[in-house]
């Protein structure tokens, strides 16, 4: 099925932002485009999808479903790394853990039954 995703700039919010001191940001977005019932694709415009805006303006996708829950210095090499919640529709919900690039990602999963 092919979805039609335009819609105007008004409906889309940024709930969440979180800027580095190397002038990165993690940004949350939210399409307030009407009621489109129950989401549950990831890929879906109104998954609440975030993404990583680069210190050069250029912005990459990184999940859906997620709440930030801590950044740290977990490798203790002097960057800092990015733990979310994921809460996934249905039956999973876990953790993620990105790199300070937020390039690379560690998961532990669970799904339930």
């Amino acid at each position: 099925m092919q979805h039609n995703w335009k819609f105007p700039d008004s409906a889309l919010d940024f709930p969440t932002t979180y800027a580095s001191n190397k002038d990165t940001f993690l940004v949350e977005s939210n399409l307030s485009a009407g009621d489109c019932g129950y989401v549950d694709d990831p890929n879906d415009a109104d998954s609440s999808p975030w993404f990583f805006v680069t210190a050069d303006g250029h912005a990459r996708r990184i999940g859906s479903f997620m709440s930030l829950l801590d950044a740290g210095d977990y490798g203790n090499e002097g960057r800092s790394e990015v733990i979310f919640i994921l809460e996934q529709p249905e039956d999973t919900e876990g953790f993620v853990l990105f790199d300070a690039d937020m390039r690379k990602a560690a998961s532990l999963l669970w799904v339930y039954h």
